[in-house]
C-alpha cells in the first residue's frame, strides 16, 4: 500500500493552477493523493475555466493538480522513476548532459519528470520501453504538478523544447502502430521497406550523436514492426554499420553561428532587476490592495514620485531614477495638491523627475492600442493604473472573462512597452485581506501589497508585500504615517490648500488578517529598540545591537511599562521576527540600508 503522503496547504496548489491556465494556457484537474484524478472523465475533464477550476479546489481542498500531457497542453513528459528500485536514474545520468531539457520537476517519490514541448502531430504513452524504469507521458496520458506541492523545479516553462533529435528517434520507435506519427513511422513496415527505413532512423539517431547501443534498441523496437521481423542480427548489424560514421556536424543557416562563451565573457553581472528593490521588479505586474480611504493612492504617490527622482523609499533601494507614468482615473484634483504638497516639501531636488500624467478614465481593454502608442513616445519604466475600476472598462470584476481581459491588456501594455505596471485596487467587501474580484488577477500578479490602516487603531498606514514570484515577501508591514501639511497654494476662500505627505513611524502596525496586534508594552519595546538603533552602526550583516538594560530603563523610567512587562516583550518580539535575542543581554535589529 502506498503511504500518503502531505502536500502544501491548497492555497498553493490553486494559485500554480491559475497561474498555470493564465499564463501558460495549460488546463488542469484535480487528483487525490494516490494521484487518481477525482473527476468523472478523469484527465479529459482538464480545464481553463478559472471559476471552474476554484470550485474544484474549494470541493476539494486537498487535491494535487492534474495536467494532462499530449496536445491538450502541448507537453511531453519524461518519466524518471526510482521507486521500488527502478532502474530509470541509471539512464538519467547516462545521458543528463544531452538531454538539452529546459525544465525537470521532481517527483514526490524521489523521480524526476522532464517536460518537452510536443512534437506534431503528437507522441502517445509507453512504459520501460526506452529503457527500464523510463516511462513516456504523451497522448491520453497525464502528471502531477509536484512544484504545485513545494517539490523542487528547475528552469522556466518559457524555455520548453522539443525533444534532441536522438530521444524523438528513440520515443518514435517505441510508437504502437496506431499513433499518428509522421510518415509512415507507426504503421506496419512491409517487406521491399524494411531496410530502408532502419537504416534511415539509424542515421538520423547517429546525426543526433546516439551511441550504437542506442540506436540498436531503437531499431529493435521497430523491427517490431516489421512483416515480417528481420533477423536480430541483421538489425544489429545495421545499428553497427551507421555507427561505424562520425556524426556530421551541425550546420547553421547562413549568417547565424553558435559560439560557446568563456567564464568571464558569460559571467557578467546582469542587467538590474528591480525599479525599487524589494518592491517593484523590473518588467512585472505589482498589485497594491486595500480598503476605501487606506491609504493605497497616498503610498503609491510617494513610492513613485520617489522613484522617479532616485530617491531610495523608507529602506527599499531605487538606484537610479526612473521614468514613472500616473494613470489618474479618480479625484485628479486631489492628485494635483498631493503632487504639490511632495515637491514643497522635497525643494532640495536636483532636478524634477521623469513623471508624467494621463488624468482621464477610459477602458484599458478596448483602448490598449491608442495607450500603449502614448506610452512608448514617453517609454515609462513604470506605469500606475488608480484605480483598477478606473480602467477595467465594461464588465465584471468577480467574472474571469472580464477580468482575463483586463489582464491580457495588462500584459500586452507590459511587454510592448517593457515595463513594470502597478495597480491600485480595493478589497472586497467582505474579505479585507484579498484584493476584490477574479483569482484571475492574483493569478497573473508578479506582487502583491497590501496597503491599509494599522488594526490595532493607531491611525498609522502598514505596507506589506504578502506575495511574490521570485522576492522575498515581507514578514512584517512597514510602518508609516499620513502627515497633514499646508501647500503653498489658496483656494477661492482664502485658505490653504491641505494635502498628507507619507513619512515613516517607528510604531509597530498591523495588518487586517496578517497577525495580532502587539500588546501595549511590545509596541513601547520595539519602538525604543528603533529608536536606539538609530544611533548604532550596523554590523556586517546590517544588524545594529542593543542593549536589553537601555532600553528597560527607558521604558520602566518614562513610558510607565513595568520591568516585568518589558522582560516578557522580548521573547514575543523575538518570535514575531521584529528583532533577534542575543545572550547576554542584548538584541540585534536589522537596519535597512
Amino acid at each position: 500500500m502506498n503511504a500518503q503522503v502531505a502536500f502544501l496547504p491548497t492555497g498553493s496548489a490553486l494559485q500554480t493552477a491559475c497561474d498555470l491556465i493564465c499564463n501558460f494556457g495549460i488546463p488542469v484537474f484535480p487528483c487525490r493523493p494516490d494521484k487518481k484524478p477525482l473527476t468523472a472523465h478523469g484527465f479529459k475533464d482538464a480545464s481553463h475555466d478559472l471559476d471552474g477550476v476554484e470550485l474544484w479546489w474549494k470541493e476539494n481542498p486537498n487535491a494535487l493538480v492534474g495536467v494532462p500531457t499530449g496536445l491538450a497542453s502541448k507537453l511531453l513528459v519524461i518519466d524518471i522513476d526510482v521507486k521500488n528500485g527502478a532502474k530509470g536514474s541509471d539512464w538519467y545520468s547516462e545521458n543528463a548532459d544531452r538531454l538539452h531539457c529546459g525544465r525537470v520537476h521532481k517527483t514526490h517519490s524521489g523521480g524526476w519528470h522532464l517536460l518537452y514541448r510536443m512534437p506534431e502531430p503528437g507522441i502517445r504513452n509507453s512504459a520501460s520501453k526506452i529503457a527500464p524504469g523510463v516511462d513516456v507521458r504523451g497522448e491520453g496520458g497525464y502528471l502531477i504538478w509536484w512544484p504545485a506541492h513545494g517539490f523542487d523545479a528547475i528552469g522556466d516553462l518559457e524555455d520548453l523544447a522539443l525533444p534532441p533529435e536522438w530521444l524523438l528517434g528513440l520515443l518514435t520507435a517505441v510508437e504502437k502502430p496506431t499513433a499518428k506519427v509522421k510518415g509512415n513511422i507507426g504503421g506496419p513496415i512491409i517487406a521491399g521497406s524494411r531496410n530502408e527505413s532502419l537504416t534511415s532512423l539509424a542515421g538520423t539517431m547517429r546525426r543526433a550523436r546516439a551511441s550504437r547501443e542506442e540506436i540498436e534498441v531503437a531499431l529493435l523496437a521497430m523491427n517490431a514492426r516489421c512483416s515480417p521481423p528481420l533477423p536480430e542480427s541483421e538489425v544489429a548489424g545495421i545499428a553497427r554499420s551507421v555507427a561505424r560514421y562520425e556524426p556530421a556536424a551541425d550546420t547553421q543557416p547562413e549568417g547565424r553561428k553558435l559560439r560557446l562563451l568563456t567564464l568571464d565573457e558569460f559571467v557578467q553581472q546582469p542587467s538590474r532587476s528591480y525599479y525599487v528593490r524589494g518592491v517593484i521588479p523590473c518588467q512585472s505586474i505589482v498589485i497594491v490592495f486595500g480598503p476605501p480611504k487606506g491609504g493605497k493612492s497616498f503610498t503609491v504617490a510617494d513610492l513613485t514620485m520617489h522613484a522617479a527622482h532616485g530617491l531610495s523609499w523608507h529602506g527599499f533601494n531605487v538606484a537610479r531614477p526612473v521614468r514613472v507614468a500616473y494613470l489618474v482615473g479618480e479625484g485628479t484634483t486631489g492628485f494635483k495638491v498631493r503632487l504639490r504638497a511632495w515637491l514643497e516639501q522635497h525643494q532640495n531636488l536636483d532636478a524634477i523627475g521623469e513623471f508624467r500624467i494621463l488624468p482621464e478614465s477610459l477602458s484599458l481593454p478596448d483602448h490598449v492600442t491608442e495607450v500603449i502608442e502614448a506610452l512608448q513616445t514617453f517609454k515609462p519604466d513604470i506605469i500606475v493604473t488608480d484605480t483598477l475600476n478606473a480602467y477595467f472598462g465594461g464588465g465584471d470584476e468577480d467574472k474571469t472573462a472580464d477580468m482575463t481581459r483586463f489582464c491580457g491588456a495588462l500584459r500586452a501594455v507590459r511587454d510592448q512597452v517593457e515595463c513594470s505596471i502597478v495597480v491600485i485596487h480595493h478589497t472586497g467587501h467582505g474579505d479585507q485581506t484579498r484584493e476584490r474580484g477574479s483569482i484571475v488577477l492574483r493569478a497573473s500578479a508578479d506582487v502583491l501589497i497590501q496597503v491599509a490602516k494599522d488594526a490595532g487603531g493607531s491611525g498609522n498606514v502598514g505596507f506589506q508585500v504578502v506575495n511574490a514570484r521570485d522576492m522575498e515577501e515581507m514578514t512584517e508591514p512597514l510602518a508609516l504615517r499620513l502627515r497633514a501639511v499646508e501647500t503653498s497654494w489658496i483656494d477661492e476662500d482664502g485658505h490653504p490648500e491641505t494635502s498628507c505627505v507619507v513619512e515613516g513611524s517607528d510604531a509597530p502596525v498591523t495588518l487586517t488578517g496578517r497577525s495580532k496586534p502587539l500588546g501595549s508594552a511590545q509596541s513601547v519595546v520595539l519602538e525604543l529598540v528603533r529608536m536606539l538603533a538609530l544611533q548604532g552602526s550596523p554590523n556586517a550583516q546590517g544588524e545594529v545591537l542593543v542593549a536589553r538594560s537601555d532600553v528597560a530603563a527607558i521604558a520602566t523610567k518614562e513610558r510607565g511599562v513595568s520591568r516585568q512587562s518589558v522582560s516578557s516583550a522580548w521573547q514575543a518580539l523575538a518570535g514575531r521576527k521584529f528583532l533577534r535575542l542575543i545572550e547576554p543581554g542584548t538584541v540585534a535589529l536589522k537596519v535597512k540600508k
